[in-house]
């Protein structure tokens, strides 16, 4: 399961100054997850964190860490301008979608990167996210298919 999905009903707070080196755990006490009269308690009797609490620490402490990544990721595809934005028109059985607001590699500039440039793309990790991102497009049509199948299967 996703770590996004698993830190719910937590949210992490990141002062401004402290950017993204650390933060402080959240919750939303109108969150159907959190209750005051049943569940996992999140402080001992002492005061100190429980397992439960020391999990959606780790999980916290995992997510940060893999922002980081994902800034200093995007940051060198912006640089090699390796990112263009599109919008996807889809014809589903019921009607014509459009998807905005969505980003795909610009191959030519990635075929175009040569020597410090590529090499620092491949030590990164920025290869791989392009070759990533260019394999996905080729479950759209599987999306639509499945789409198309729960229309129908509601109707």
């Amino acid at each position: 399961m996703p770590l996004d999905i698993q830190r719910r009903p937590f949210q992490l707070h990141v002062p401004d100054d402290l950017a993204t080196k650390s933060g402080h755990l959240a919750i939303d006490p109108h969150s159907p997850q959190f209750s005051t009269t049943h569940g996992e308690a999140l402080y001992n009797q002492d005061n100190s964190p429980t397992p439960a609490l020391l999990h959606y620490q780790s999980l916290f402490s995992h997510l940060l860490s893999a922002s980081e990544h994902t800034r200093s990721v995007l940051a060198t595809l912006v640089e090699h301008d390796l990112l263009e934005g599109v919008e996807l028109n889809v014809a589903l059985d019921k009607g014509n979608i459009t998807l905005s607001d969505l980003y795909a590699v610009n191959v030519k500039n990635l075929n175009a990167l040569t020597g410090d440039a590529l090499k620092a793309c491949h030590d990164q990790g920025v290869l791989q996210v392009c070759h990533l991102v260019m394999s996905s497009g080729s479950h759209l049509e599987t999306m639509i298919e499945r789409a198309n199948a729960q229309n129908t299967a509601s109707k």
